[in-house]
């Protein structure tokens, strides 16, 4: 169960504390409350039950200050508008979109038998033929 807890932090603090973003400071507080006392590494016998109670505080920390909420809320109203708006993220490292006039270089020709470092197989080309004696 602790488990769920530490996987639903990366869909935000909301879902960790099972709160939609419209909640007051008192929801969070109770949900916080809540789950702190359910998932305390003292009451709890899951072995996950220290990293959800971790992830829980985390998430009431930055849900019970308001700057700190109304910063994040923010960030992620931005993030679902360039969504909505069909903004991709950008290309290359560095921010910078790809220049079409400039495509990035080809990949070189894969090996072929012949051409394979250490290749010893009778198609390399400075392979001796077998003698006949042996």
């Amino acid at each position: 169960m602790a488990a769920a807890v530490v996987d639903s932090a990366r869909d935000g603090p909301y879902s960790v504390l099972m709160l939609d973003s419209e909640c007051s400071s008192e929801d969070v507080r109770a949900a916080y409350k809540r789950l702190s006392l359910q998932y305390h590494p003292d009451k709890c016998a899951d072995p996950r039950a220290g990293e959800a109670f971790v992830v829980i505080s985390d998430a009431y920390t930055l849900l019970s200050d308001p700057p700190s909420r109304k910063k994040y809320d923010g960030s992620v109203r931005q993030k679902h508008e360039k969504e909505q708006d069909g903004a991709a993220p950008p290309a290359r490292p560095g921010g910078r979109p790809p220049d079409p006039e400039h495509p990035p270089a080809t990949r070189p020709a894969p090996f072929t038998e012949s051409t394979r470092p250490n290749h010893t197989g009778p198609d390399r080309p400075d392979a001796q033929p077998p003698s006949a004696g042996k």
